[in-house]
């Protein structure tokens, strides 16, 4: 009897505790917290998931599903369509055959250069092209969208005409004679959506503009020979 009671009190202690809690303000709101809470010093990567993608092949997402990507633990399934507003965009290079993947801001640069060299080659790991900062309404975040496969770069004018305006992104499937593969779509969104503050704004174009002025360091040489898509 004595513990029956003793567990009655806590429950009811408990239930107190729940209430007193649910009824305090919150002291921000729940877009800061998730601003804090995956606060990073990067920019996320917004990506076309496709069957070659890491999300998909550990079934983490569908196929053919957009995601912002902080970590492949940390990300966020935005389904098989996404609005954006392109904001701005800078030349990218990315070699993502170390562990540690190596970025190039510097067209101009002999890594800039080597790595797009390389970036023809299969199975180099390596890219080239635009990249965009957009500001995605639906999770009212900035993140990077990178165009730097040969399909995704033949779609990329139209991301640029459409800087400072809504766009819609899906996807399609491209067949060859040898490989299949997802291909990002983008068309003008005509649904009005909620814009990034001005103070948000301004803030990730400094940072956007800062890291692409950041000079480029020296790249040891890398000999290929395949050639890809």
């Amino acid at each position: 009897m004595a513990d029956e009671l003793a567990l009655s009190n806590n429950e009811n202690a408990l239930a107190d505790l729940k209430t007193i809690i649910g009824e305090a303000q919150p002291l921000a709101s729940n877009e800061t917290f998730e601003s804090l809470a995956t606060a990073v010093d990067y920019f996320p990567r917004l990506q076309l998931c496709g069957s070659s993608s890491k999300l998909f092949k550990k079934n983490k997402i569908a196929k053919q599903h957009y995601a912002n990507v902080v970590t492949e633990e940390q990300f966020k399934d935005l389904g098989l369509s996404v609005d954006i507003m392109p904001l701005a965009w800078r030349p990218k290079a990315l070699d993502m055959s170390a562990d540690t993947p190596f970025s190039c801001y510097d067209e101009k640069s002999d890594a800039f250069k080597e790595i797009q060299a390389r970036a023809g080659v299969k199975e180099s790991k390596c890219a080239f092209g635009p990249e965009f900062l957009v500001w995605i309404p639906s999770i009212k975040a900035f993140s990077c969208l990178f165009m730097g496969s040969k399909t995704a770069r033949s779609e990329a004018g139209k991301v640029r005409e459409l800087l400072g305006k809504g766009a819609t992104l899906n996807s399609t499937i491209i067949e060859a004679k040898d490989f299949i593969w997802e291909a990002i779509v983008v068309n003008p969104c005509t649904t009005p959506f909620e814009l990034p503050s001005a103070t948000g704004l301004r803030s990730a174009l400094e940072k956007f503009q800062a890291e692409a002025k950041t000079a480029a360091p020296e790249r040891a040489e890398t000999n290929t020979t395949e050639r890809s898509r």
